[in-house]
């Protein structure tokens, strides 16, 4: 009688409670592991055929909801979802994502070669999410490998939780949901390519990652990201992340990747439609062979959804905080900023970012610069928390919160 009314007066009036599940998710439920699960089509005779060989899943997962597990019973808050396979500095997490926490969203192109006159014509689309400064995504524990998932299963259910580590939050106020190509284990090339992007080489996978690993491959390559500011506000920046967690789980590894047919950009425009922010009502052949399958002609379209051009990666003053801790990682070796052989048009785009965190830190106060070359250590957050509470671009606005 009192569990009935404990149950009643929870449901009444909104008290929070978790199930305390000792589950623990397999390897294969968590794509820890993982095999290509399509087949070559019969009208598709000459693409590759991988079917069954074991996938590289080494930086590329799909995110999956472990709120009904023993991860849940041990790192769940209410107001918020538990994912695991959150990509940052070169691992993975367990990801608290809050339910209303995105303060803007944007959808950003990386260029990367070929170029034809100059210009790039092959780009990655992705969606960004900017979090609110009191409700970034939680980065509560690393993810387990395989081996110590084994030994979680094999543990009495009474000791499960006990086993997991302490929470160690690592707070994320920019991260990317991306649908990317993905290799197998055994592929003589583990790279992505444009053509074999045809043939059915990649599976693809929708995976969340923050933006330093994005910016720390831009310092690396010089390669230009632009950005559109979506208008997105009241909440509708949270549907779309819900949207591409749905996504990601749903997609799993069981989706081919093609360059034309179903990529990086179709992916972006669906989840955005599906979440009901944006509705193309264009006819079918113009939707589908215009600007939603191909990523550098993508901004026109989203111009006339009323989004707006801002500041490209390399001067976003609201990535100070990334592009520091990027700039730590790439450049502790001594690396020089623009190597032998880099183009003069990515040397500028690396030497933009590296001048976005300088000024940062002259602004901060004598003696802020001096500690830049530590930017391993997480001191350098300071210097981006200057420029986080800086004006964006002057005359724009964006969703407050």
């Amino acid at each position: 009688m009192k569990f009935v009314l404990l149950a009643f007066l929870m449901c009444t009036f909104g008290v929070y409670t978790h199930a305390q599940s000792t589950i623990v998710p397999t390897a294969e439920e968590l794509y820890l592991e993982g095999n290509v699960q399509v087949r070559r089509s019969i009208f598709r005779p000459f693409d590759e055929n991988h079917y069954g060989e074991p996938l590289d899943l080494s930086e590329r997962r799909p995110m999956v909801n472990v709120e009904e597990s023993v991860f849940g019973t041990k790192y769940s808050r209410p107001g918020s979802k538990l994912f695991s396979n959150f990509y940052h500095n070169g691992r993975f997490y367990l990801a608290r994502v809050p339910d209303q926490g995105v303060r803007n969203t944007y959808f950003q192109l990386s260029y990367f070669p070929p170029q034809v006159a100059g210009q790039y014509i092959a780009a990655h689309s992705l969606l960004r999410f900017e979090m609110g400064q009191n409700t970034p995504i939680e980065l509560v524990a690393p993810m387990p490998d395989a081996e110590e998932l084994a030994r979680l299963a094999a543990a009495p259910e009474s000791q499960r939780a006990g086993m997991l580590p302490q929470e160690n939050i690592i707070p994320i106020h920019n991260a990317a949901i991306s649908a990317e190509a993905q290799w197998t284990q055994n592929d003589p090339e583990k790279a992505y390519d444009l053509v074999r992007g045809t043939r059915g080489a990649f599976t693809q996978i929708v995976r969340m990652v923050s933006m330093t690993e994005r910016i720390e491959g831009a310092l690396q390559s010089g390669n230009p990201a632009s950005q559109i500011r979506l208008p997105l506000c009241g909440g509708e920046g949270d549907r779309v992340l819900a949207e591409s967690l749905r996504t990601s789980q749903a997609d799993g590894i069981s989706k081919l990747y093609d360059t034309l047919w179903y990529n990086c950009t179709t992916l972006a425009f669906d989840i955005l439609e599906r979440s009901g922010t944006v509705s193309d009502r264009r006819l079918g052949f113009m939707r589908n062979f215009m600007q939603r399958r191909v990523p550098i002609i993508a901004p026109a379209i989203l111009t006339e959804y009323g989004g707006i051009n801002v500041a490209p990666l390399s001067r976003d003053p609201t990535l100070g905080r990334e592009t520091a801790e990027a700039y730590g990682r790439v450049f502790a070796n001594g690396r020089e900023a623009c190597p032998a052989g880099m183009a003069a048009a990515n040397c500028q785009t690396v030497n933009e970012m590296i001048d976005l965190i300088t000024s940062a830190a002259n602004s901060s106060g004598e003696g802020a610069l001096c500690s830049l070359p530590e930017a391993l250590e997480p001191s350098i957050a300071r210097l981006a928390e200057h420029v986080m509470s800086q004006e964006r671009v002057e005359g724009e606005t964006s969703c407050e919160q």
